[in-house]
């Protein structure tokens, strides 16, 4: 009985281990526990460190493609997530999110704005540059 017990408890965990893989931007409602993933790696082209000059002030924003939980629909998606830095003219630093961990980071990805080009990004950032002026 013993070992009945154990292989039927080994079954439930295996069949509730298996994770649906589905790609990234596939339209309609998300299915709780599947992992929406970057199959055909458009999010590549936006990995890595970027950086512009406005009023004589750096950005720098760093880029990184994670397998990031979604709380409410819990679902897995792949998601960029940005730390950026603020520098003045000298190159002292303003402002850094560079220490933050993945879950305290202040921007993330939302997705492509069209689905089909995918050369335009939707991000959401909070707490841009606090107390910058």
């Amino acid at each position: 009985m013993k070992n009945i017990l154990f292989i039927l408890s080994f079954i439930c965990i295996s069949c509730n281990a298996q994770q649906q893989i589905i790609p990234l931007g596939t339209k309609g409602f998300h299915i709780e526990g599947a992992y929406y993933k970057d199959i055909s790696g458009d999010l590549n082209a936006y990995e890595g460190t970027w950086q512009g000059v406005f009023n004589n002030r750096t950005f720098i924003i760093t880029f990184v493609k994670v397998k990031e939980l979604e709380p409410i629909g819990k679902y897995y998606q792949d998601r960029l997530l940005g730390r950026y830095k603020m520098l003045d003219g000298n190159g002292n630093q303003l402002y850094s999110t560079y220490n933050l961990v993945d879950k305290d980071v202040k921007v993330t990805s939302l997705g492509f704005v069209n689905s089909t080009s995918k050369n335009k990004l939707r991000f959401y950032f909070s707490d841009l540059c606090r107390g910058v002026r």
